[in-house]
């Protein structure tokens, strides 16, 4: 008995087709089939079917990406130049206001000193002039850059719900006014740790967190006369500081509702 050979090579793999539907992703960016090419004016002899528009596409946008970011740090290279100079100019246009002042100051006591009535009030006049012009130029030179602070960028970073969550975002806003009012001197970083603390607090069940049991010792009625049972002081202390902030005829709803959605979260 002879061994039988198979005579049949191995099949070659096939390439597997293609399935991405080029025409409505070119559609997406603008593309349009012939006709509607033709129709709208434009030369039949440069349309190009929807697969060579979507390639040609995806090898433009790195391209046109990295040239954005080059103009990117060009224009911030330009803007931080720009500001510097400014701020140079600043400084010597005070300095120069300075000694004006003093010149004229020095003027005034010598006008005095002659009884020069008119010498005096003309100079009076100057140095008011002068007084409000050194105002302008330290009030621009203290103003804050347009950017958000590092320990804000690490907020955001931190308490992602701030960018998604409107209802939070709120409170926060309507938190962090009455904190930086009570405490004008606290460092940045504590500001917003302390308002992130609040919320998070205030909604434990939003952050995975087990709402703490009702305490009956410790309940409060709400400001306007209105009762808020249930809820913990502190809580409602922190409703209250909210409403400071809200329009006075908006406040009593304000704190029925947030004792409302906060009973109601801890069934």
């Amino acid at each position: 008995m002879t061994d039988e050979k198979d005579d049949k090579a191995p099949e070659a793999e096939q390439p597997q087709a293609d399935t991405r539907d080029y025409e409505a992703e070119a559609r997406r960016e603008g593309w349009k089939d012939l006709e509607a090419w033709t129709a709208a004016g434009n030369d039949p002899a440069r349309h190009r079917p929807a697969k060579d528009f979507v390639e040609a596409g995806e090898k433009i946008v790195p391209l046109m990406k990295a040239k954005l970011t080059r103009l990117e740090k060009k224009y911030a290279t330009l803007e931080k130049s720009v500001q510097q100079e400014r701020k140079a100019t600043l400084e010597a246009m005070k300095s120069q206001n300075e000694s004006y002042e003093a010149r004229l100051k020095e003027a005034l006591k010598t006008a005095v000193t002659k009884g020069d009535g008119d010498a005096v009030v003309d100079l009076q006049d100057k140095l008011a002039d002068a007084k409000d012009k050194g105002k302008e130029i330290a009030k621009e030179l203290r103003a804050p850059k347009d950017e958000e602070p590092v320990e804000f960028t690490e907020f955001l970073e931190e308490n992602a719900w701030y960018a998604t969550d409107e209802e939070l975002k709120d409170e926060a806003d309507a938190l962090g006014l009455v904190l930086r009012r009570k405490n004008p001197d606290m460092p940045a970083d504590k500001f917003f740790a302390e308002v992130a603390r609040k919320i998070k607090a205030a909604h434990p069940d939003k952050f995975g967190r087990k709402p703490p049991a009702p305490d009956s010792s410790s309940r409060s009625s709400g400001a306007s006369g209105s009762k808020s049972k249930g809820v913990p002081r502190d809580v409602q202390a922190q409703f209250e500081a909210m409403a400071a902030v809200i329009p006075a005829k908006d406040r009593e709803q304000f704190l029925k509702n947030a004792a409302k959605n906060y009973l109601e979260n801890q069934e």
